[in-house]
């Protein structure tokens, strides 16, 4: 008979679990604490007399918190953008995607390699900067959708599906019902 070298799988969960917990602790702990401190008198919290449980329980700070107009426009900004910017990201994800996943698409492969080398090769913070000063997009809501509307990435996963989810002849025939007749007029 062989004998087992290394730990049993009983010792080796042991470990694993106290060490998943050492980490969870690590990482909840301090979210744990901002809640505490929110409930707690800021004296009390700067005095270290904060720990497990709130100390001078009081609202005062979410009081003024909520008595604060920008919290209100701060909040409506956050919904508008988040709203709007994935309206138009995901608009122009499908409108850039769905022609690229047609193989009669005349110059496919070049705007692939383009796209791509875009997602591999970005300019960086100040020429996406010079790019949005220039377009007199400064401090306008679309200097944060313009310049990355398309996610190269996202793109790709689209393209993919429509390459794989719509019959390519079911596509031919489409077009071939829809395409306006091009023959010249008879006198």
């Amino acid at each position: 008979m062989r004998k087992a070298s290394g730990m049993s799988e009983r010792t080796s969960q042991i470990i694993l679990t106290v060490i998943c917990g050492i980490i969870l602790f690590i990482v909840a702990y301090p979210l744990y604490y901002v809640v505490v401190a929110s409930f707690s008198d800021p004296y009390q919290v700067y005095a270290g007399k904060t720990f497990l449980f709130p100390s001078g329980f009081t609202l005062e700070g979410y009081k003024a918190v909520f008595l604060n107009d920008g919290i209100v426009s701060g909040f409506l900004n956050s919904v508008k953008y988040t709203v709007v910017g994935t309206i138009f990201s995901v608009v122009m994800l499908y409108i850039t995607a769905y022609p690229l996943a047609q193989k009669d698409l005349p110059g496919r492969k070049a705007l692939s390699v383009f796209f791509l080398f875009t997602m591999y090769f970005a300019g960086g913070l100040v020429p996406t900067y010079l790019v949005v000063k220039s377009t007199g997009l400064v401090g306008s809501m679309w200097s944060l959708f313009l310049p990355g509307g398309v996610g190269v990435g996202n793109m790709i996963i689209v393209r993919n599906y429509f390459q794989s989810s719509i019959p390519h002849d079911l596509v031919r025939r489409l077009k071939s019902t829809a395409a306006p007749s091009c023959a010249p007029f008879s006198a």
